[in-house]
């Protein structure tokens, strides 16, 4: 994934009034964060032996969470779909899907009936609500609305 793109998200919460920012990522890139972003507070995210995100530790983390944004930067393999699946199935605070978060559930539309369950907030570009919506550019150009 981009890892620049979680740190500018963790930057835009600051700046938007948070308090408290957490940059929660994989393991091998905490250090890049640790570094970059002195001013949030940089956590990798356990794994269970298979590699892949420990539930317990994650639904804790975001039990404890006033709002979540998720898909910057993730990646789109096992160990960010196993993380989205944990954030849809277990988050009671808003959410806000973005980036990789939303190309995973175009790729995987069997999560999609989950964002019924909770607070969330899709904000694709084009290219990924077309993906999500499964339709063409064109299509999606010829009914823009001003």
């Amino acid at each position: 994934g981009y890892v620049g793109s979680a740190r500018l998200c963790a930057r835009a919460a600051l700046r938007s009034g948070a308090g408290l920012v957490h940059i929660c990522s994989r393991r091998e890139v905490i250090g890049y964060y640790s570094a970059a972003c002195d001013e949030v507070m940089n956590f990798a995210i356990a794994e269970d032996k298979t590699g892949l995100p420990r539930v317990k530790a994650i639904k804790e983390m975001i039990s404890r969470a006033d709002a979540i944004a998720i898909g910057s930067g993730m990646g789109l393999d096992a160990f960010a779909l196993r993380l989205l699946d944990i954030v849809l199935n277990h988050a009671t605070c808003p959410c806000v899907i973005d980036a990789d978060a939303i190309t995973l559930l175009a790729q995987n539309r069997d999560m999609l009936p989950l964002l019924k369950k909770g607070n969330f907030v899709l904000t694709p570009h084009k290219a990924e609500f077309c993906r999500l919506a499964d339709i063409s550019m064109a299509e999606l150009d010829a009914d823009l609305m001003a």
